[in-house]
């Protein structure tokens, strides 16, 4: 294993300037990959992070030759223009940034008030774009990237984060639906000032998305758009005003604010497979679990995979799991996990006669586990796998024990 820094802070380190003369540049180019920080989607990037020019300003000749003829250490960028008297400089930067890039897939941030005014020169390379962040876009921003004619080909995933501080008042319409024919994956970080049906995005071709600080009418809204087989994660959904609606999504990730709001009781989802519920303890726990309940009997899903989560310590009951998995289709449940159960031995002597309640169930997750536990699972054997890991890991095999059960057990918490 050789490490390598590639920084040098004052004399040039003449042993690590001889063994980089002896890597090979497509070595040398992903060692930096890893030690330059990339990612467009990180909050607030300052002026001096813009294509990481201060590395460059810090590393031996060596890497510095690598690093200029090597395209993909160009491919981020992050267009942050706060002042008007920024505009010439990033101009300046932007042009030797995307010659360096000359055509690899671009990864860009456009933040600030004045990025509309550079905004001619990035999208002249629009069908490089991979990845797109807006962040508190104006109205102008949005329009100039619904330019006719303008396709934004190998786009495949876009945020959009906005608390409407930037945008005019009043109601416009954005239709981005033609320009983005690849676009799989959404984020939608939106509390105000932009609604759904003002910009209007190809919400029927996304694989995954990420609906955060939204009102409940609009968070239904999106899930009416969304095609069969979509995977949807909702976060701090405010509850405002609710409709029944009906979504052909296959997943859906709720946290425990939205699991709050009583948003379920509305849903209507025939189609859903995976269902994945946080929540913390408070006095109407009982309360929430009926908006599964209700979820479950109304759409008739055949959910395959349950995991119900907290927090905020032991919170559910055995009984009310039970409740939860007798629904209309619960033999088709195949995997559950279980986060901070109240009494796991009672759930685990229960689902020893599994036929009765879930006869197709394979994989059983539990997180936090104790010892009384873990011997009443050693009882089981061979009958129960246990698989046991120590971290937060997910990875685990997906091949059940022929006529018999998967327990997966994680000592400590796991978090999504």
């Amino acid at each position: 294993m050789l490490i390598l820094n590639p920084t040098i802070d004052s004399e040039p380190d003449v042993a690590v300037a001889t063994i980089t003369h002896r890597v090979p540049d497509d070595m040398l180019t992903e060692i930096f990959l890893h030690y330059v920080e990339r990612d467009v989607f990180a909050p607030q990037p300052t002026w001096v992070d813009v294509n990481n020019a201060w590395v460059l300003a810090r590393v031996c000749r060596r890497w510095r030759d690598v690093a200029l003829s090597s395209p993909r250490l160009w491919c981020c960028i992050l267009g942050w223009l706060d002042k008007i008297n920024k505009l010439a400089r990033f101009k300046r930067i932007l042009i030797i940034t995307l010659r360096r890039a000359k055509c690899v897939p671009l990864s860009i941030r456009l933040e600030g008030p004045h990025i509309h005014r550079a905004l001619d020169q990035l999208l002249a390379v629009g069908p490089q774009w991979k990845e797109v962040a807006l962040v508190q876009p104006t109205e102008v921003l949005l329009r100039g990237l619904a330019k006719e004619g303008l396709i934004f080909s190998s786009l495949k995933k876009l945020q959009v984060t906005s608390s409407g501080q930037f945008l005019a008042k009043g109601l416009f319409h954005v239709d981005l639906r033609q320009s983005m024919p690849s676009l799989e994956h959404l984020i939608w970080d939106v509390d105000s000032g932009l609604y759904p049906w003002e910009l209007q995005l190809p919400w029927s071709q996304l694989r995954t998305c990420v609906i955060r600080g939204v009102r409940s009418t609009d968070f239904l809204y999106i899930l009416s758009l969304l095609a069969a087989g979509t995977h949807v994660s909702a976060v701090n959904v405010r509850d405002v005003d609710a409709v029944a609606t009906r979504t052909e999504i296959a997943s859906l990730s709720i946290d425990s604010a939205t699991f709050r709001r009583p948003i379920l009781l509305h849903l209507v989802a025939p189609a859903l497979r995976k269902l994945v519920v946080n929540h913390r303890n408070d006095g109407e726990a009982e309360s929430h679990w009926k908006q599964i309940i209700s979820l479950l009997n109304n759409s008739g899903c055949p959910v395959t995979h349950l995991r119900i989560q907290s927090s905020m310590g032991p919170t559910l009951k055995t009984q009310q799991l039970l409740n939860i998995i007798k629904f209309p289709r619960g033999q088709d449940l195949v995997r559950l996990d279980v986060y901070y159960t109240t009494d796991l031995p009672a759930l685990l002597r229960t689902l020893a006669n599994k036929d009765e309640w879930v006869p197709n169930l394979r994989t059983l997750a539990l997180v936090g586990v104790g010892e009384d536990v873990m011997a009443i699972l050693a009882d089981r054997n061979p009958v129960v796998r246990i698989l046991e890991f120590s971290e937060w890991e997910w990875d685990f095999p997906e091949e059940p024990v022929v006529g018999g059960l998967d327990v997966v057990v994680f000592r400590r918490p796991y978090f999504v």
